[in-house]
């Protein structure tokens, strides 16, 4: 970027780390990616080696805030009525 090389780990923009169950998994993230072939990479300009590959997102951290609040509402009503 700009004249500078950088190394990445990341497909998705997210700041938590994917983890795959296997090394299969992780490949098949990968295997349209082929070494040493030209692919685009989105990049911030104040932070280059920050990049990624694919611009998605992802609705899991909302997913687990809404089941988290209703386990913590059902757990309220629970402790109210038992008093």
């Amino acid at each position: 970027y700009n004249g500078t090389e950088y190394t990445g780990t990341k497909i998705y923009p997210a700041d938590i780390e994917q983890n795959y169950e296997t090394q299969s998994g992780a490949e098949s993230a990968i295997e349209e990616y082929e070494q040493g072939t030209q692919t685009t990479a989105y990049v911030s300009p104040d932070e280059p080696g920050d990049a990624f590959l694919k611009n998605q997102t992802s609705n899991a951290p909302i997913i687990a805030f809404v089941l988290g609040g209703v386990f913590t509402l059902f757990a309220t009503v629970s402790a109210v009525r038992k008093l």
